[in-house]
């Protein structure tokens, strides 16, 4: 039987996604199937800015397609994370 993930896992994952989403030559959207034992997330797009496939996951290596889009991303992230230590039932499997 699959575990329940946890909800800032997938948040966090889903918040990156369509923070990194392409907006050139698509537009395809975000997609985030549940299946019995694992969730994808697809998003258009490849490496953008100084990120490349060689330096992809290296610490301090980010950009954004849309800063405005990451600072608001940001402020939600702030605000789902107090929920869950407010009510710390939010958000648990």
């Amino acid at each position: 039987m699959a575990t329940k993930p946890r909800a800032h896992g997938w948040q966090g994952l889903t918040f990156n996604a369509v923070m990194h989403l392409t907006y050139e030559n698509t537009n395809a959207p975000v997609r985030v199937p549940w299946f019995q034992d694992r969730i994808g997330i697809l998003s258009p797009g490849d490496p953008f800015g100084v990120v490349s496939a060689a330096n992809f996951g290296r610490l301090g290596v980010t950009d954004y397609r849309n800063p405005n889009l990451a600072e608001a991303l940001r402020k939600c992230w702030d605000l789902c994370r107090g929920l869950e230590l407010a009510y710390p039932w939010h958000g648990s499997s």
